[in-house]
């Protein structure tokens, strides 16, 4: 389902799904209500919580879940510049580093 999840994330930061379709397929477990247009979504990833239990007592395990993007433009690579240089626009409102790949990849 993470996978799932991730997959969906990207098809919203590339205009191929809405913030609210994302949200009533992969509701929020804490039950919070996010109202798209006071609250800042978050395109980079989310947070899983897991409920472990060992030996009577209860623990919970933190996750950041977070996309490849993510990672590819937190520590720019060669490797990774003409993949980051043809993303789509719409991409910027999350990642505004792009517009700098962009700026210096491009004639």
């Amino acid at each position: 389902i993470i996978d799932v999840m991730l997959n969906d994330l990207e098809n919203v930061l590339y205009e191929n799904m809405s913030i609210s379709d994302y949200l009533t397929k992969h509701p929020p477990s804490n039950k919070r209500h996010i109202h798209q247009h006071t609250e800042i979504f978050d395109y980079e990833g989310f947070i899983l919580y897991r409920i472990i239990r060992r030996g009577g007592l209860k623990f919970y395990d933190y996750n950041k879940i977070k996309q490849k993007l993510y990672y590819m433009l937190h520590s720019i690579k060669r490797e990774n510049i003409n993949k980051l240089s043809v993303l789509p626009d719409s991409v910027q409102k999350a990642y505004p580093q792009i517009k700098k790949v962009k700026m210096f990849t491009t004639k």
